[in-house]
């Protein structure tokens, strides 16, 4: 298995990628994005094995990010309970 890349975070270049590629839009509700407010993130974990790349990344508005947490620890949740129920 190949040495992962220590980074975690996307370099200010990746960014500016990222953007250019997204039209400066979200990329879930692809409204304009305000540079002073966007907040951008991985498609996969680094947790979940998601390395710091531009294919990896995504511009998101503060409430999409929101969401996209949320959903995640819903997610969390979920998994808890499926666990804690076979169990019983």
């Amino acid at each position: 298995m190949g040495k992962r890349n220590s980074r975690r975070s996307l370099s200010s270049s990746q960014r500016k990628k990222i953007l250019s590629q997204q039209n400066n839009k979200s990329a879930v509700c692809h409204t304009p994005l305000d540079m002073r407010t966007v907040d951008f993130d991985d498609v996969k974990t680094w947790a979940n094995k998601g390395i710091a790349i531009v294919a990896n990344g995504a511009a998101l508005c503060p409430h999409c990010q929101k969401i996209k947490i949320h959903n995640e620890r819903l997610k969390k949740v979920d998994k808890k309970r499926k666990i804690k129920q076979t169990k019983e």
